[in-house]
């Protein structure tokens, strides 16, 4: 993402492991597992995307179910799952996947 811009280019930010929820009240004042997007990007304080990551040997589309989830939380309008080597864009507002450009890695750069 850095090699794409952000975190960069003034005014945009990269936020890693940003919180979602603080999780669910349970018995005895505790709190559940809180959810938690392993990246949004911030463009002028403004949430743009969230980016789920995965494992080089998982599924391109595996964490494309939770990125929509954390983004229609946030009301983000984009969502991203990556697992380094491609990634799999979604339009929330759209409900579909969409016709994205991808976020380039560093594997695009020639490395």
């Amino acid at each position: 993402m850095k090699a794409a811009g952000w975190g960069v280019v003034e005014g945009s930010k990269i936020l890693r492991e940003h919180r979602i929820t603080a999780g669910r009240i349970e018995r005895q004042r505790r709190r559940g597992l809180a959810d938690i997007a392993d990246y949004v990007l911030v463009y002028r304080n403004t949430k743009l995307a969230v980016n789920e990551a995965k494992a080089w040997d998982e599924a391109l589309t595996e964490g494309l179910g939770p990125a929509k989830a954390y983004a229609a939380k946030q009301a983000i309008r984009f969502a991203y799952s990556t697992h380094g080597k491609a990634s799999a864009p979604s339009n929330y507002r759209r409900a579909r996947r969409a016709k994205l450009p991808p976020i380039r890695h560093r594997t695009s750069f020639g490395r």
